[in-house]
């Protein structure tokens, strides 16, 4: 049986820059961060798809669990920090795929870690967190998404989540103070109540990493902020919110520019990053708009996206809207005027990939050849493939008799 340990070890030695990497004294949280990334991208991780080994499984709360993830073949996980990666999983002898965003961060190299939230009615996700365990196996793409460190540049940060918004966020934290330690980064995250806190242990330990470690560190220069804001649990909490002796800030009720600028009173001067609900996010752009941020530092990423709501049924459960029908090659179904173009498709038994189903990932491409569609989100296209006529099927409604290819 081969060692696990020395595959990664040989894929580290084999990946190694062949010149030492030069220091950068007192060097900017960007220049540092680039250069982080410019001595790691020669490694990145480039396989279309592996298969991965659960190593570990851990409760982060009542419905979050984290997965970590070991290679079977030498792999180093080096990405760019906030991306996400496509799963495919076998459940009940059948395959599924869904999009998740890594949590763990590529300055850790040797395994990955997801962290899922069990939804209601949510096949994979209740999978994965009630029984998938450790020694299990699922294959994983390549990860993709432009939300990530490397392709935003910023001075100061601030991170701004929701729930299970957190997990691209905790990687890019993670990252950006492994490559830069004085970074300046500010955390605001979330929730619903204190037990509904993910990653609260290892945000504590980032947020102050030589009091929580018992490290003898000489540095005094760390420049991270961390805030709760929980809708439960802290009703005693004035508007403004208080700050622990650990230096967290608690804010109560839904976040507002009050909690802002109480917990990071300089908001303004940073690059924001938020993630998480479509309607937290659109609440925040909203604020930050009408104050008069510069939005062209504001970034977004959400796998919840707003999309036009499912046709009103009648009393008798009747759908009152016009009849159309969806047709491919060798298939066709009736469907109702403005169903979703991916349950057509998916009723029809066509072999097509929703991993997101959420137009974020592009992974539902296909091609209207014939008809017309309402289109919610074209994000993951690009302005060809848009003119070639395809379109996201997870995110685009039918309006009239369609026919369809899958590309």
């Amino acid at each position: 049986m081969s060692n696990p340990f020395a595959a990664a070890l040989s894929q580290l030695q084999v990946s190694a820059p062949s010149t030492p990497a030069k220091l950068i004294p007192q060097a900017s949280p960007v220049s540092a961060l680039a250069h982080s990334w410019q001595s790691m991208k020669q490694a990145a991780w480039t396989a279309s798809s592996i298969e991965l080994e659960c190593i570990d499984k851990i409760q982060q709360t009542m419905n979050v669990v984290s997965l970590v993830f070991r290679p079977l073949q030498p792999q180093l996980f080096i990405f760019k920090p906030g991306q996400f990666v496509t799963i495919s999983v076998a459940i009940a002898g059948k395959n599924y795929h869904r999009s998740y965003s890594i949590s763990s961060s590529p300055s850790a190299p040797l395994t990955l870690e997801l962290t899922i939230k069990k939804v209601d009615n949510g096949k994979v996700s209740n999978y994965l967190v009630d029984e998938f365990a450790i020694g299990d196996c699922i294959r994983v793409s390549q990860p993709l998404g432009n939300f990530n460190l490397i392709d935003i540049n910023a001075d100061k940060y601030l991170f701004i989540s929701a729930g299970c918004g957190i997990t691209p966020m905790m990687s890019m934290a993670t990252f950006l103070t492994d490559s830069q330690v004085s970074a300046d980064v500010a955390f605001v995250h979330c929730a619903q109540a204190p037990d509904d806190i993910i990653f609260n242990d290892r945000l504590r330990h980032w947020l102050s990493p030589k009091s929580h470690a018992g490290l003898n560190s000489q540095r005094n220069d760390y420049q991270r902020s961390l805030s709760f804001v929980l809708e439960h649990g802290l009703e005693s909490v004035s508007e403004q919110g208080m700050r622990d002796d650990d230096g967290i800030h608690w804010g109560y009720g839904r976040i507002s520019l009050k909690h802002l600028q109480a917990a990071v009173s300089d908001y303004r001067e940073r690059s924001i990053l938020v993630c998480g609900p479509a309607g937290f996010m659109q609440a925040l752009q909203s604020m930050l708009h009408y104050v008069g941020f510069d939005m062209a530092r504001f970034h977004q990423e959400s796998f919840m996206p707003a999309t036009e709501s499912a046709p009103t049924l009648t009393a008798d459960g009747i759908n009152p809207n016009p009849v159309v029908k969806l047709m491919s090659q060798d298939a066709s179904v009736q469907l109702h005027q403005g169903d979703l173009l991916l349950d057509g498709i998916e009723s029809l038994g066509l072999p097509i990939i929703a991993a997101c189903r959420s137009g974020v990932c592009g992974s539902c491409k296909c091609k209207v050849i014939a008809g017309e569609v309402a289109q919610s989100s074209t994000a993951p296209l690009s302005e060809a493939e848009i003119n070639d006529g395809l379109v996201l099927a997870c995110s685009s409604r039918l309006l009239t008799d369609v026919t369809i290819a899958l590309v």
